[in-house]
């Protein structure tokens, strides 16, 4: 069983942008929320990848797409960590 009141973390808000100070206590967002905002997270990194892979400057983004890979690779391990209540997911979110 999922226990929200291990956690109290302030994340950002659904689809708040960056730099927002928009924020959800943990312990009021239902788990699945919350997966559902890092599994959006990792879907858009992955989709802008797929938009700049086919852009003619490619090569010049290549910092650009190194760290969209990460986002999308981190949104998608967290994810797994809350999902299954790993005891790392604090440090995760």
């Amino acid at each position: 069983m999922y226990n929200m009141n291990t956690m109290d973390i302030s994340l950002p808000g659904t689809m708040a942008t960056v730099g927002t100070n928009m924020s959800h206590s943990m312990a009021t967002m239902h788990p699945t929320n919350l997966i559902n905002i890092i599994q959006h997270c990792a879907t858009t990194c992955d989709h802008m990848i797929t938009h700049l892979t086919n852009h003619e400057e490619m090569n010049n983004r290549r910092l650009q797409l190194q760290l969209l890979r990460d986002c999308a690779d981190i949104c998608h391990v967290t994810a797994s960590f809350i999902a299954r209540n790993s005891h790392l997911n604090k440090m995760m979110a």
